[in-house]
């Protein structure tokens, strides 16, 4: 989740002109959420899904076998949430391939990485 965090702000500090970035977490008794929002320059997600910045994020949350929500809108800046089951942040889960995974996480790769862009054709 660390990493995360720092190519997201990584990505704000080189790209968004942001002048507000918010940090939140939050967690339930199934679920841990991580959202990074500002209100920068905001990017058409249709036009960069190359980039190894956002490709290592949809990785490393894959591993703990989350899902992530990137929402992005030309002038309105961008919002990353990365959810995360809490069974493994407990079990010590550390990746896809791990002994620990419980049989219903093991097939993490089919998460969907949602993605919202506010471009127009």
């Amino acid at each position: 989740m660390y990493r995360i965090v720092q190519e997201g702000l990584t990505n704000i500090c080189k790209h968004a002109e942001a002048t507000t970035v918010q940090l939140q977490i939050q967690t339930t008794l199934t679920e841990l959420s991580l959202t990074l929002q500002d209100n920068g320059r905001g990017f058409c997600i249709d036009e960069n899904q190359t980039g190894f910045g956002l490709q290592g994020m949809r990785e490393r949350v894959l591993a703990l076998a989350g899902q992530l929500e990137i929402t992005s809108e030309l002038s309105n800046g961008c919002k990353i949430t990365a959810k995360f089951p809490r069974i493994l942040l407990y079990s010590g889960f550390t990746s896809r391939r791990s002994r620990n995974c419980p049989a219903e996480f093991e097939n993490a790769t089919r998460n969907q990485t949602r993605l919202s862009s506010g471009c127009r054709s």
